[in-house]
């Protein structure tokens, strides 16, 4: 599981009793020969606290009642990388079946590791023992968070990531491919429209990824599968919610938050949502289990969020006079703010499929209070690949079906033909990561 909201990497350990039953088994360090437990007060605990016996200690809670979360652990260090689509333990005689392109086999491994200190967890309740992932990759923006211990390594020099995320309707403890992270930038072969920048806000404290909005609209009939629907579909009707720039975003604007499901409006956005939804719609909007058809559901708004941009939000990926004319800006939505960007919320994407074939529920939920901000989850982040820019202060989204594999046997297929001495490169060819330290790895959970 990847978190844009926390710090510390955790996951379970030999000594995590009654932990649940997860993706992988728990984390084996009596087999590791690099594996140390972070010794105090001689050096300062990186996550948690010293206690009597030196020893680091961490404790996270989440929610309360029946929603309550919570693990203990330990910190350790030990040495990791950054893999690719594999999902079992490399031996020595991979190096002699295949070349390694991508850094997989562990003759190269050594190349790409890096010390990483992260929590050894010994106990888990409610979600943290029932979720699939086996842990947490802490994506924070704090230097002790997973990219940032990458960077402080020099594994990468830039800093950056991107996640990409698509949609399984089957989650199996077996392994589910849940898309593509890359550190360091973002691949451009994974993209279908051009990257697209909203400025990222927060003072520099902050260990959130939040942008602010200054519109919100609900598209009639679907509104199109994302936000380049908006210049390609001439028959697209959108509805403005009526709300001041302030009641939208709150105090705390929009999150980012990867290691969350579901997405979560502040209060304060609920009244006007329903009315336009009721407008839109005819129905009441609800949480509620309801029966669709695929054409049904596909009829459902399409939530689409206009964003501040980063300086003209166009990144290095594209050059356009006219706003109007790239996909993912608001050039034929706002004309006085053209490029401003659309981030789009799809219903195939916030609406889950319950137990029951055909029947679905919203997880769009209106009960954060005005305070804490908007927190946009996973199923919102879902048919992008979103960079994180904390050099540029920006957050980029390019359109994709985040299938890896696809791009690499297309980056195969180009080293093949380069091989060859073809002239004719496939398609993509020319694109290459985001500066030359951009590592990518599928996020199967498994």
């Amino acid at each position: 599981d990847d978190g844009t909201f926390h710090g510390d990497g955790d996951g379970p350990c030999l000594e995590c009793c009654d932990c649940g039953t997860h993706a992988d088994p728990p984390f084996n360090e009596t087999a590791s020969l690099s594996f140390r437990v972070s010794v105090c007060p001689s050096k300062p605990c990186a996550f948690g606290s010293c206690d009597v016996k030196g020893t680091c200690l961490v404790a996270h809670e989440y929610g309360s009642g029946d929603d309550a979360s919570s693990w203990i652990a330990f910190e350790a260090q030990d040495v990791v990388y950054a893999g690719g689509s594999h999902d079992g333990p490399l031996t020595p005689d991979d190096a002699a079946n295949a070349d390694d392109p991508r850094g997989e086999l562990p003759t190269t491994a050594p190349l790409f590791s890096f010390p990483l200190t992260f929590g050894c967890q010994t106990s888990t309740t409610g979600y943290f023992r029932k979720q699939l992932a086996s842990g947490v990759v802490g994506l924070d923006r704090k230097a002790q968070s997973f990219w940032g211990q990458m960077r402080a390594s020099q594994i990468i020099h830039r800093a950056q990531f991107s996640l990409c995320f698509v949609r399984q309707p089957v989650a199996s403890f077996s392994g589910t491919h849940a898309g593509v992270v890359s550190f360091g930038g973002a691949n451009p072969r994974l993209h279908a429209s051009p990257m697209v920048f909203a400025m990222a806000t927060g003072h520099g404290s902050t260990t959130r990824f939040k942008v602010r909005a200054r519109k919100m609209y609900l598209g009639e009939n679907g509104g199109g599968s994302g936000a380049e629907s908006m210049m390609y579909d001439v028959t697209l009707t959108v509805n403005k919610l009526d709300l001041e720039e302030e009641t939208l975003n709150g105090k705390e604007e929009f999150n980012f938050d990867s290691g969350t499901t579901d997405t979560y409006f502040t209060n304060g956005l609920s009244d006007e949502f329903r009315r336009v939804w009721r407008e839109v719609t005819k129905r009441e909007y609800t949480n509620d289990e309801l029966e669709f058809s695929d054409a049904e559901l596909r009829k459902l708004p399409t939530v689409f969020l206009q964003m501040i941009p980063h300086e003209g939000g166009v990144g290095d990926e594209f050059v356009a006079d006219d706003p109007r004319a790239v996909p993912g800006l608001a050039g034929k939505v706002d004309v006085g703010l053209p490029n401003d960007v659309l981030f789009a919320i799809p219903p195939t994407h916030y609406m889950q499929e319950g137990a029951k074939l055909g029947v679905y529920a919203s997880r769009i939920y209106f009960d954060t209070d005005d305070d804490m901000g908007s927190v946009l989850g996973s199923n919102a982040m879902m048919g992008y690949d979103i960079l994180f820019d904390m050099d540029a202060a920006r957050i980029g989204f390019a359109v994709s079906d985040c299938d890896y594999l696809k791009v690499v046997k297309a980056a195969e297929a180009d080293t093949a033909k380069e091989a060859a001495g073809a002239d004719e490169p496939s398609i993509g060819a020319a694109a290459s990561a985001e500066g030359s330290d951009a590592r990518s790895k599928d996020d199967s959970n498994g």
